[in-house]
């Protein structure tokens, strides 16, 4: 059981993390900030941020994170912001 290492404090199985992403969920919300969560072989797993939040109310609790499809961030933030494969 190897333990991936997001962004800080962020921590996932690295299976758990493989079946998300074979699932669609790949968008990762934190805070204030959504991340595309990308695979490479030279560098495992890393993080894009993609958008951050200014409007007063933070898209997640303050530690809490939550892996998900395209869909429903673009339902989140309201606009057209990432492609729904």
């Amino acid at each position: 059981m190897e333990i991936i290492k997001l962004l800080g404090r962020i921590e996932i199985e690295k299976e758990e993390l493989e079946n998300k992403l074979l699932e669609g969920k790949k968008y990762l919300i934190t805070y204030n900030n959504i991340y595309e969560v990308r695979y490479s072989k030279n560098a495992s797993f890393n993080c894009l941020k993609i958008y951050t939040n200014y409007k007063p109310l933070p898209l997640m609790g303050r530690g809490r994170y939550l892996l998900t499809t395209a869909k429903h961030i673009n339902d989140l933030v309201e606009k057209k912001l990432v492609e729904d494969i």
